[in-house]
């Protein structure tokens, strides 16, 4: 069996290799010359020769004039040492990096473009100031998101660092995002495993109490401690949080980790724009629940991986939101690792630190079997997204227009009602995300708010939901069989 070989791993290490020097060179005019060559690949039609000629050329125009002799030696120097690198960059950057399906060949695919594309052309959370990756914070802190900074803003702050966006990598995209915690078992009945999981998670907080006094950290800190080494406890402490980060190449490593090909065919890298998730933001806080970067530096995980969680009590809703994803192929033995920007399996994922202790002493508790008084009552209420919970979001989302909303409750509790029953058991399991999304309730809820406005009657919600909702023909049947039934009024 032939081994797969990346060519966009190369030329990704490479780009970083470039993108470092053009910082940290010795000589300026080298510096400015492996920028105006290597890192403005978007002019790539020029080959590595002309541009060299292009440098050359302005060092001729220039003559005697200060500097031109130093341009003119750097771009030598790079022609010596570095172009057969750039010109292996241009090669592959040319290269489809995505099949017919628009899924990227491989993970470092997705690196290479983002680091060429999206991160250079747009900017994105200064990522051009930190080759080295985003930089890891150091002191203690609580942010939620609906609290910080102004809510209809697309940027975060998080210290001095300004995020734009959040993300989150899974090493299968048929996983949606749902929490460990909320991840149910067919068969088994919901409500004792969530009270089993519950559970487990008190026990683990006493235990934490009873043999650590010392260790003054919040509820919320230990079960984040829980949540980031899950994989070395056991039994395994699942939680109601959401892992994301703001390194999406953080997320890239996560999105191989462990990944099994002949069962994990195509990972992928979600992005949540800050500005998408204050969208569902309204006076009560988010819909998802908390989106906070709790951070305390003795969760060392956390902090090497630049985490966050969004912190949700209602898995339902969270199901329903639609990200921004790159799918890749997942290749047996690629995992993406980055040692310039300390992404590695040893670094990310520390087994030796304080935190791992902790774990270790809870393993082997749970071995021994010793007694463990529960003194804790650490709770998550599961909500369900009901009619009555989405009618009333309707009516914190759409503030304005609320007075309209409960003018005309008979059409917008159809509406409600019609969301809720496509996203419940077993109809979501058989209906495409896109069709049962956030995006499509709210609108359809524009479009009728839009109409009344205007004064026209609306007395039925099916042609509205026939526009919006009813856009995949394998699809149309299991809707229109829900719809007859609301409107029916069973």
């Amino acid at each position: 069996m032939n081994t797969y070989v990346s060519p966009w791993k190369e030329a990704y290490h490479l780009f970083v290799k470039f993108h470092l020097l053009s910082r940290d060179h010795e000589n300026q005019f080298v510096r400015n010359v492996i920028s105006t060559i290597v890192l403005h690949l978007q002019n790539s039609q020029r080959t590595v020769t002309e541009k060299l000629n292009t440098v050359r050329s302005v060092a001729a125009t220039m003559r005697d004039e200060p500097g031109a002799e130093d341009i003119a030696a750097a771009a030598d120097f790079f022609e010596k040492n570095y172009r057969k690198e750039a010109e292996l960059i241009y090669s592959v950057y040319k290269m489809a990096r995505y099949d017919d399906s628009g899924i990227f060949h491989d993970v470092y695919a997705v690196a290479f473009d983002i680091y060429t594309e999206y991160l250079v052309i747009w900017n994105q959370t200064n990522w051009w100031d930190y080759p080295l990756g985003v930089p890891e914070l150091n002191e203690p802190m609580r942010i939620r998101l609906d609290q910080a900074n102004d809510p209809d803003s697309y940027l975060f702050s998080i210290g001095d660092l300004q995020v734009h966006n959040f993300y989150r990598g899974l090493k299968n995209d048929i996983y949606d995002q749902t929490a460990h915690m909320y991840r149910m078992v067919e068969g088994e009945d919901t409500g004792l495993l969530m009270k089993n999981r519950m559970q487990l998670i008190n026990t683990f907080l006493s235990f934490v109490r009873a043999t650590r006094p010392d260790l003054n950290k919040s509820d919320e800190i230990l079960v984040a401690l829980a949540q980031h080494y899950y994989d070395i406890s056991s039994p395994i402490l699942k939680t109601h949080l959401l892992d994301i980060t703001f390194d999406p190449f953080v997320a890239l490593f996560f999105a191989t980790y462990m990944a099994k090909p002949e069962k994990d065919k195509h990972g992928v890298l979600y992005k949540l724009s800050v500005r998408e998730l204050r969208s569902f933001t309204t006076a009560k806080g988010t819909l998802f629940g908390d989106v906070w970067v709790n951070f305390d530096p003795f969760i060392l995980r956390l902090k090497r991986q630049r985490g966050a969680f969004i912190s949700s009590s209602m898995p339902d809703a969270i199901s329903q939101l639609v990200l921004f994803g790159k799918k890749f192929h997942q290749r047996a033995g690629l995992v993406f690792e980055d040692r310039e920007k300390n992404i590695t399996e040893e670094y990310l994922l520390p087994k030796d630190d304080a935190c791992s202790q902790l774990i270790r002493d809870w393993n082997d508790a749970m071995v021994s079997k010793t007694p463990i008084p529960v003194t804790e009552s650490f709770n998550v209420p599961l909500q369900e997204f009901t009619k009555e919970m989405i009618f009333g979001y309707l009516t914190e989302i759409f503030e304005r227009e609320a007075g309209v909303i409960r003018a005309n409750q008979v059409v917008f509790l159809q509406l409600a009602d019609f969301h809720a029953r496509i996203n419940s058991k077993p109809n979501a399991d058989q209906l495409w995300i896109v069709a049962r999304s956030i995006r499509r309730l709210e609108e359809t809820a524009r479009d009728v708010i839009d109409d009344l406005l205007k004064g026209e009657s609306v007395q039925d919600i099916s042609p509205y939901l026939l526009k919006t909702y009813f856009q995949r023909a394998d699809q149309t049947a299991l809707m229109s069989r829900i719809l007859n039934e609301i409107l029916s009024g069973h």
